[in-house]
């Protein structure tokens, strides 16, 4: 898995002056091509964007001085901030966020590939500069940067960035399995501080319901809560930044006074976001890291959720409490960020994160399922139900809903496979209706995976288990009653096994084959299929059918059952044909894990 080591450097003063204008000269260049872009030009993509770096070269002399390989850094980092934009207009979002111009006061991060540094000795590494050669002389010389601590071992890149006092640093990104191995292959052996056994289980989930008061409140499958607090000090933070804001704004700009205020204030918030950031990651290595859970569910909440609109006809003390909450759900709360985090650290331990609707689940009772209205100052859940009366917390009810939500698949596949053996036209109708919700839950799961990028091993314990329990239950009891051939069933389960054993494997090697285009297609129609059998039978077919064949057109008393079951049958060959080809579409994905893995490690002078 790849990580990232983030090491103080101390450079010269004349070292700093060239970071400083390198960057600057980056950060001009992206600017460049951002208002170029706002003006209506179209974006070409990197390679040809690259293609006019000559003519800006011979626009501004002044670039032949800045290393090259951070000017066509330059392009592909904004290639990468297109690319997004296009995904979310294309997903329909209503603020797609078009590129931005970097401010001047921002330091624009510097990317060097590791196979460029061929200088480094101990803890001193070179960064080199632009000009030599066809360039001319060199204008500034190369940057000595000398770290604070020891770099990783065969490490990719080094990205040099500057905090709110001053300070440069260098993010060295390495693949952790790459660490610490000799010349003969094998881990030197290191004396490690004995830590205290704590004995974890392999089949458990934990669900948490996300919130602003306790950061994530969640239950386990044996009832034991866990309640993780968020970041208390924001409180703090925010008056003092408040205060010193107030003693800038009455200086006249750009006075002594006013540049001094304005260092305080960086150096404050800069302290704050360091504080918040920890906080946010120690509370998703607890989730991910101590807690013995197989998989981890949290439910699906933004932040625009929790935002107070403003009134038309608002007191001052209303008002008051609607900045103040808002100011901590955009700025204090970091709930992006914490799923991010636990995103990372899921797949850093080797846990499974699952992302589900949360809709209704503070308003439902978890015992009857009974629904009432539950505003935010209502931190108790009192079901109003006479018969259940549950009096509990409105996080920890929450919590227990989502869990539960994280099951209701596997539960439909039993009320619909018992529905179908009943053989009924009543029954294939009300198994219709159940099958038709437990899918489009699988096309929001899809939805909210993409939506906060979870792509790592997503679904082995639930997305995946459930779905391939679901749909095999469903087609055994077709095969039961005669619906569908078993050459057709044991093709699509063969295929599921080869899949998820694929998976399995490039999981273990810490890599993730996503879903092809087939596959998808193929999980569509299969779908698809399945419910015009079950419509088909529920609405009384006996005349069209593929399997048995049966081709009466001449009944007359043919009707719109018929013509969906014949539909249906058609469409299941097809998904047949789909099954094999994404089949073989994830084997020749996976062939390389089959291979023996080559030590590509970069050495390093």
């Amino acid at each position: 898995m790849l990580l990232c080591k983030k090491i103080k450097i101390e450079v010269s003063d004349q070292d700093a002056a060239t970071l400083e204008f390198m960057q600057s000269k980056c950060r001009g260049l992206y600017n460049w091509w951002v208002m170029k872009l706002r003006s209506g030009e179209r974006w070409p993509g990197w390679e040809k964007a690259k293609a006019t770096l000559q003519e800006s070269r011979q626009y501004d002399p002044e670039i032949n001085a800045v290393y090259g390989k951070l000017l066509q850094e330059v392009f592909f980092r904004l290639d990468h901030a297109m690319q997004g934009f296009f995904r979310r207009v294309q997903a329909g979002e209503k603020k797609p966020g078009f590129p931005r111009v970097k401010p001047r006061h921002q330091f624009f991060t510097l990317c060097y590939p590791a196979m460029y540094l061929d200088k480094f000795e101990g803890n001193t590494i070179v960064l080199p500069t632009g000009g030599g050669r066809k360039w001319g002389p060199k204008s500034y010389p190369n940057i000595v940067a000398h770290l604070t601590e020891n770099p990783p071992e065969h490490f990719h890149e080094v990205a040099v960035s500057r905090d709110a006092r001053g300070n440069y640093y260098c993010s060295f990104v390495y693949d952790d399995t790459e660490q610490g191995v000799t010349d003969d292959g094998h881990k030197p052996h290191e004396k490690r501080k004995k830590r205290k056994t704590r004995t974890m289980r392999d089949d458990g989930i934990v669900a948490f319901d996300l919130g602003i008061k306790t950061l994530a409140t969640g239950v386990n499958d044996q009832g034991r809560f866990y309640h993780i607090g968020g970041f208390k000090g924001y409180r703090w933070h925010n008056r003092q930044l408040d205060k010193i804001r107030s003693k800038r704004d009455r200086c006249k700009k750009q006075s002594r006074r006013y540049l001094y205020l304005s260092r305080v204030y960086k150096r404050i918030a800069e302290r704050k976001r360091n504080k918040q950031r920890d906080c946010l990651h120690k509370a998703s290595y607890l989730i991910a890291g101590k807690l013995a859970e197989r998989a981890v569910v949290i439910g699906d909440l933004s932040q625009q959720q929790m935002v107070i609109p403003q009134k038309e006809r608002e007191t001052r003390q209303e008002r008051n409490k609607r900045r103040m909450r808002n100011r901590i759900v955009y700025n204090d709360w970091g709930l992006y960020g914490f799923v991010q985090m636990l995103t990372y650290k899921c797949l850093r331990f080797g846990k499974e994160l699952y992302i589900i609707d949360e809709r209704d689940t503070t308003r439902m009772c978890h015992a009857c399922k009974h629904l009432q209205d539950m505003p935010l100052w209502k931190r108790t859940y009192r079901c109003a139900n006479e018969n259940c009366a549950l009096v509990m917390d409105r996080d920890e009810n929450s919590a227990v809903n989502i869990y539960e939500l994280s099951f209701s698949r596997i539960v439909a596949t039993v009320v619909v496979f018992v529905l179908v053996i009943v053989n009924q036209p009543w029954a294939f109708l009300a198994a219709a209706v159940v099958f038709f919700l437990a899918s489009i839950t699988d096309f929001f799961d899809g939805y909210l995976a993409r939506r906060y990028h979870v792509v790592s091993q997503l679904g082995v314990f639930l997305d995946l288990t459930a779905d391939k329990v679901f749909v095999s239950a469903i087609l055994i009891a077709f095969v039961q009653l005669g619906l569908v051939p078993a050459w057709i069933v044991v093709i699509i389960i063969a295929r599921e096994f080869v899949v998820s054993g694929m998976r399995l494997m490039a999981a273990a090697k810490g890599t993730v084959i996503p879903a092809g285009k087939l596959g998808k297609q193929k999980t569509f129609i299969t779908l698809v299929a399945m419910e015009g059998i079950l419509l088909g039978m529920g609405l009384g077919a006996s005349h069209l059918s593929l399997f048995p064949l049966m081709l009466h057109f001449n009944s007359n008393q043919l009707n719109v059952g018929d013509f969906l079951l014949l539909i249906a049958d058609v469409l299941m060959v097809i998904a047949v044909i789909w099954t094999v080809l994404s089949g073989v579409e994830y084997v020749r994905g996976a062939l390389p894990l089959l291979q023996d893995k080559q030590d590509t490690a970069i050495s390093k002078a």
